[in-house]
């Protein structure tokens, strides 16, 4: 009976109606009422068992020596300790408790997706009841997101102070190290590798030994007044609190440092100039006078190389002028240091470069240390100089026929680019490693004042027989106005001292030098 067919369809659209209107809705926004609280109680359950330790793999952000850090950062991985809460736990913290309740979520669907069989899903179907278990889903899920979302503004906004004064302690610490560092002009300088470094790194004093090296100890993620080592030791964070209670090493080659390395000043001295130019019996007066006992401050040595070239120095300059000193090889790198009283005042290194690594225009990797400081000695052999060579040797040029004039002359006449090259060198080298020569001192020394004064050669001395009056016409004079001119245009400041036969004084230039850049950073660049 097709009326009948009709009348019931027309019942159960009717049914339909009053339960989708009596029923579905109201059990549907209970439902999802009802998934809201319970998503927000697991957003919320979450996070307790995120900040009570109960998920133990989430809650430690474990030390990670291949996360890397900024470029700008002076070394590209992490030290390896323990994290700031406020630099990196707080995250992880987040994306934890965010974990948790999605987990939870999709637990509830999975079992949604299983209870509703084959034969649940059509009965539910008959009847507008399928929104109800949809929307207590649907529900969880939204109460889950949103109480985790809701949370962690609220975190966040609760931790935006303390983020805020701890950047700014880290930033006022770091400011006031670096700071006092380029004012006292620290920069130390590894004897072993010659590295100088801003930033030295330190050994860790933990138990076991831990013997774990922190190359950046400053203020940052890893901790503001203190850092917590891998080893759990607590470290201290500023140079300038670590220098006294750490070990300095070198970061290049983990190589022990002296004592107050990076906080006291820390000076070095590059010496350049041709083979036999005097160099090394410079250097050996020089240090002689400076570490006398008769110095109204001497020096020091700081090391027992150092002592042990000290003792040979003094014995040749006592034997001098009958023995000369011998020809360097590549030494080592020679350290003083000046004392008052029990602590160091201040660090002074000069190595004694073989002068045969100044006889080719060669890009030579002898001469890098060149570039590590803003100190320069150039030595100058003035018989090597063309015209003083043929005033000097005239007499023998006569004597020996016109051979050997000529001989003399076309040696005069190739001279001169050799004479010029150490400087050149230096110029080159610097400009080679990215330094920049006007932020440079220049100490240009004539030696062999004695023989320039037995052939009535030598330039006037001024009234306290110390220094050379009109040192720098003189080198005009005698065909050097390319150094001259070439010294003044690239260094920010040259001194000419004239040393030789025992009238001046061959600490004068190293004296000097010392006395430049006595704040600032060390290295030009």
């Amino acid at each position: 009976m097709p009326w009948l067919i009709f009348l019931a369809g027309v019942v159960w659209l009717v049914l339909c109606w009053l339960c989708l209107a009596f029923v579905t809705v109201p059990l549907t926004l209970f439902a999802i009422s009802a998934g809201l609280l319970c998503g927000a109680v697991l957003a919320i359950n979450g996070y307790r068992r995120i900040y009570t330790g109960t998920e133990d793999k989430r809650v430690l952000a474990r030390p990670d020596a291949e996360a890397p850090r900024w470029r700008r950062a002076p070394y590209p991985r992490w030290d390896g300790g323990w994290p700031s809460y406020l630099s990196w736990q707080a995250e992880r913290d987040f994306l934890a408790a965010f974990a948790w309740p999605r987990r939870q979520a999709d637990r509830f669907w999975a079992k949604g997706m299983e209870w509703a069989s084959p034969y649940v899903l059509p009965l539910m179907g008959v009847l507008p009841l399928l929104p109800v278990p949809v929307g207590f889903l649907v529900g969880v899920t939204a109460g889950a997101y949103g109480g985790w979302a809701v949370l962690a503004a609220a975190v966040e906004i609760i931790m935006a102070i303390p983020r805020c004064l701890r950047l700014s302690a880290i930033w006022v610490l770091r400011g006031v190290d670096s700071s006092v560092r380029w004012w006292r002009g620290a920069a130390p300088t590894c004897p072993r590798c010659r590295y100088v470094t801003w930033l030295p790194a330190y050994l860790c004093r933990g138990p076991g030994p831990c013997k774990l090296i922190h190359r950046d100890l400053r203020p940052g993620r890893l901790g503001v007044w203190q850092r917590r080592c891998k080893c759990t030791e607590h470290l201290p964070t500023t140079v300038l609190r670590a220098t006294g209670i750490l070990t300095p090493i070198c970061p290049n080659c983990s190589n022990s440092l002296y004592k107050q390395a990076g906080v006291v000043p820390d000076a070095r001295i590059a010496l350049s100039g041709g083979p036999r130019a005097g160099k090394t019996q410079l250097l050996m007066q020089a240090m002689t006078e400076m570490t006398s006992s008769t110095a109204s401050w001497p020096w020091k040595p700081a090391d027992d190389y150092t002592i042990k070239w000290l003792r040979y120095a003094q014995k040749i300059v006592r034997q001098l002028p009958g023995d000369g000193p011998e020809t360097t090889t590549e030494p080592g790198l020679l350290t003083f240091c000046r004392t008052r009283g029990e602590q160091e005042q201040r660090y002074f290194h000069v190595a004694d470069v073989d002068g045969r690594h100044f006889e080719t225009s060669k890009d030579n990797t002898a001469l890098w240390q060149l570039g590590t400081t803003r100190r320069h000695l150039l030595v100058l052999d003035p018989t090597s100089f063309p015209s003083i060579r043929d005033q000097i040797g005239s007499g023998a040029s006569n004597d020996s026929g016109s051979d050997g004039k000529r001989s003399d002359l076309a040696w005069s006449e190739t001279s001169m680019a050799t004479v010029e090259l150490p400087y050149r060198l230096l110029v080159a080298q610097l400009s080679r490693l990215g330094a920049r020569s006007r932020r440079c001192s220049l100490a240009l020394v004539v030696t062999k004042a004695d023989i320039l004064a037995a052939h009535h050669l030598a330039p006037e001395l001024g009234a306290d027989g110390s220094s050379a009056s009109g040192l720098r016409e003189w080198l005009r004079d005698v065909e050097l106005h390319k150094i001259v001119d070439a010294a003044e245009r690239d260094f920010a400041k040259v001194r000419y001292f004239l040393i030789g036969g025992g009238q001046q004084d061959p600490a004068a230039a190293f004296e000097w030098l010392l006395s430049q850049y006595v704040h600032g950073a060390g290295v030009p660049r």
